[in-house]
Order: C-alpha cells, then sequence, then structure tokens
C-alpha cells in the first residue's frame, strides 16, 4: 500500500505537515516536526529511487483519473535523483536549523519559518514529481510563495525590501508563465506533460504555440531573476565604460612596461571599487540556463 502510493506520498506528506508546525508553539517542537518529515521525505526519496532504478518509469493516477483526463505524476531516473538531491538538502541542512533559526529570529516567528520551509519543500518537490502543466506552475508558486515569506523574516530591514522585490517580480513572471500554459492548452486540448510532446508536433508551426512558449521563457527567466543578472552585467560595464578615457591615458603613459600598466590598472580598480569580471559572471550564469531552455524548445 505504502510503496503504490509513493509516488502521492512525496509531496503529500510534507504538505500536511507544513501547518502542523505553524500549530506547534513550542518552537523546539516545530522544528522536531520539520527535521522528522525531512528525513521522512528523504527514506521516501530513496525507496523511490531503488523503485525507478528496478522497474523504470512509475506513474500514478491522481484519484485514479485516467490520463490524461486526470492529474499524473510520473517520475524518470532522471527525476528521481534530482528528488534524492532535494531531499538529501533538507534532510542535512534541518539538524543545523534549530541553533540558527533561535539566534536570527523572534521565538513568535519559528512556526511559520518552518512551515514555509515544509511548503518549499513541498512546490520543489512536487516540479519534479507532476507530470501536468499547470500542476507544475500551482507547485511553482507553492515554492516561490514560500520563499517571499522566508526572505522577509530576515534580521535586516533589507529583507523586507528583497522579498517585495521578489513577490513583484516573481508574480509577473508567473503571469507569463500561465499565460504560455493556456494557450499550449488551447491549441492542443491537453496538459498532462506526455499527452503534450504527442501532439505538439502537429501545431508547432503556428504562431500561437510560438507566442506560448515565448511567454513562458521570459515568465521562467523572471523566475530565475535574470533580469536583475543582466542588469548587474550592464551596470558593472557602464562602470568600466567611464574609466576608458583614464585606462587609454595609462596605456599611452606606460605603453612599454606592462607589468606597471597592470599594478596601475589594479589600483584604479581598486579605487573606484570595481570589479573588472563583474560584468562576465552573471553572463556565464545566465549560459547554461539560455542553452538548456534552447535544447527544451528545440
Amino acid at each position: 500500500m505504502l510503496l503504490s502510493n509513493l509516488l502521492a506520498l512525496q509531496v503529500v506528506v510534507p504538505l500536511v505537515s507544513a501547518p502542523l508546525c505553524l500549530l506547534l508553539r513550542n518552537p523546539r517542537h516545530a522544528w522536531a516536526c520539520a527535521l522528522i518529515v525531512s528525513w521522512l521525505v528523504l527514506a521516501m526519496a530513496v525507496m523511490l529511487t531503488q523503485r525507478v532504478y528496478a522497474f523504470g518509469t512509475l506513474s500514478y493516477a491522481i484519484g485514479a483519473w485516467a490520463t490524461p483526463w486526470g492529474i499524473e505524476y510520473r517520475v524518470d531516473m532522471a527525476g528521481a535523483l534530482m528528488i534524492l538531491v532535494i531531499a538529501i538538502i533538507g534532510a542535512v541542512i534541518m539538524p543545523y536549523a534549530w541553533r540558527s533559526i533561535r539566534e536570527e529570529l523572534h521565538k513568535k516567528h519559528t512556526g511559520l519559518f518552518y512551515t514555509c520551509y515544509l511548503l518549499c519543500l513541498t512546490g520543489l518537490l512536487g516540479i519534479v514529481v507532476t507530470g501536468d502543466a499547470f500542476n507544475l506552475f500551482v507547485f511553482l508558486e507553492i515554492s516561490s510563495l514560500s520563499s517571499y515569506v522566508l526572505i522577509s523574516q530576515g534580521c535586516s530591514r533589507r529583507a523586507l525590501t528583497a522579498a517585495y522585490q521578489y513577490l513583484v517580480m516573481g508574480t509577473i513572471g508567473a503571469t507569463f508563465i500561465l499565460i504560455g500554459v493556456g494557450l499550449l492548452y488551447m491549441m492542443t486540448g491537453t496538459l498532462n506533460m506526455v499527452d503534450l510532446s504527442q501532439r505538439l508536433p502537429a501545431v508547432t508551426d503556428t504562431r500561437t504555440i510560438r507566442v506560448a512558449f515565448a511567454f513562458v521563457t521570459v515568465g521562467v527567466s523572471l523566475k530565475l531573476a535574470l533580469f536583475p543578472l543582466a542588469n548587474m552585467s550592464y551596470r558593472s560595464m557602464a562602470q568600466m565604460k567611464k574609466l576608458q578615457p583614464e585606462m587609454v591615458a595609462m596605456r599611452e603613459r606606460y605603453g612599454d612596461d606592462k607589468v606597471k600598466l597592470q599594478q596601475e590598472m589594479m589600483a584604479l580598480y581598486k579605487k573606484e571599487k570595481i570589479n573588472p569580471a563583474a560584468g562576465c559572471w552573471p553572463v556565464l550564469i545566465q549560459i547554461p540556463i539560455f542553452f538548456a531552455l534552447y535544447k527544451v524548445l528545440y
């Protein structure tokens, strides 16, 4: 019975346990509840990985509704490994959370923290487990909204500002994703991902499908905070551009002395508090993300 419902339990257990942490008034009890659930999720993830390795891709129809009409949970080996990674991270960090949270948060907010942590864990696991496009959007929002609350509980005032910025950008991104999913459903008549992959080739060249993928791509980019990364890169390049006259003068002055030129340029960067590599790192971070999106779309 347990093994047959393992896919559903992977999501249901942390989801049902989340409100319990909020009801437990004792912070230590709330931490203990989150700790037990995290390790229980890890145990189920190990069992799930073993079953996928033994039997191949697993499928679970929610409410016994046949696919593609009902919501399907579906996990292959890649998905099982991803679930295992998420569960391991949750189980490893939770034993150390007690001291950290006790020092950083007010006692009355402890239960809310562990509740949001379990909701975030639920969302991340659900994103991997679900085989339904709209259900994927729902789990994405569960993990996002709980993350905003976790960020807002930081000690400094900047935590609220950061949480608000994430909320605004995340909401805009979610709207784009939802519109894209709606357009896909309009053209294919299904939200089941397996069924969607079979029906998409017939309508791939239509303008509506291209617009749908564009909406999803922009929405995912907003969710991944790629625009702030790009803005960071542009700011760094703008700062470097302001130094161009001084750098040109240095090259003319120390053209034959490469060592002295490098020393003077590094001194200039230090004086102006500019990192010359700051414009490159955000681009390098975005390259694998955009490459993955390209491989998914094409």
